[in-house]
């Protein structure tokens, strides 16, 4: 186990509460919060990877929480990439990067209720929470040079698929520590998955008041409104940066905040909801 830990924080008063933490693997992915009781929803990314989800209060660790990785009638996790929950209908989807499928788990039996194969390497999730579908980022093609934006229903159907040239630097045949890319190779000398770089899992998000998805490749930001039938891209390269880690939403105004760096610095840059325009820009210090 590493030192790496979760920590909860009370903003209204600025304190860390106590019997939070909880000490996380190194194959930490990703790490995403049920928006409705508080659950913390851990994916931990290897040969024999798993979804961990810590409830809101918590004294024991994992001996509180419910694990996700094995399952009945289908194969276990294997490099899990992202899971997020929808905590309207009390589901956990989780893109299982190496088995090249995405599944849609019940935390309460652990049995899987949906299991979509369709797409390569998906890595990141965003929960469509208005009708119960999901949001799905991977690829086409086993070079990973077309990526896949995957809209599937509640019921495991392909409800719309968007395919798009990947921007992703794919001549590195490891993954680096430092960086905030991972995971995944199609070659390993035990004959599973092992490692190369995939972006980041937190390059989707969805604006369900809205039914507009967001979407990270390379140094473009793409936002679809299916209400309207209608794409938008913008391209960050134009603005001077050289990376875009990250995409949020802001509910009450449509608002797009991503994190993004130039040579020196990062930033988290604001853009208007139609994705036209960027409204401002604050470096981290």
């Amino acid at each position: 186990m590493s030192a790496r830990s979760i920590k909860s924080v009370d903003m209204t008063k600025l304190q860390i509460l106590s019997g939070r933490n909880v000490n996380l693997s190194s194959n930490l992915r990703s790490l995403r919060v049920d928006q409705s009781i508080g659950r913390i929803i851990a994916t931990e990314s290897a040969a024999n990877g798993r979804v961990i989800i810590y409830p809101q209060l918590y004294s024991r660790g994992e001996a509180d929480a419910v694990i996700l990785d094995v399952f009945v009638g289908t194969q276990r996790l294997h490099y899990p990439q992202d899971a997020t929950m929808d905590f309207i209908r009390n589901r956990v989807w989780i893109a299982d990067g190496g088995n090249n499928r995405v599944l849609k788990v019940n935390p309460n039996t652990k049995n899987v209720t949906v299991e979509f194969d369709d797409i390569l390497y998906p890595y990141s999730l965003a929960v469509e929470s208005n009708l119960g579908g999901c949001f799905v980022l991977g690829y086409a093609d086993d070079y990973r040079r077309v990526g896949v934006l995957e809209y599937i229903s509640s019921n495991g159907f392909s409800v719309e698929r968007f395919e798009f040239n990947e921007e992703v630097n794919l001549s590195s045949s490891s993954s680096s520590s430092s960086s905030d890319e991972g995971l995944l190779s199609s070659s390993s000398s035990s004959g599973d998955a092992g490692f190369v770089a995939l972006p980041s899992p937190y390059k989707v998000a969805y604006d369900a008041s809205r039914w507009r998805c967001w979407w990270i490749s390379g140094l473009k930001i793409y936002m679809i409104d299916l209400a309207n039938s209608q794409i938008q891209v913008q391209n960050f390269s134009a603005l001077g940066y050289n990376s875009i880690k990250s995409i949020e939403i802001e509910t009450r105004t449509g608002n797009a905040f991503v994190v993004a760096s130039d040579l020196h610095n990062d930033f988290i840059v604001e853009l208007f909801r139609n994705n036209t325009r960027t409204l401002g820009a604050g470096y981290v210090i």
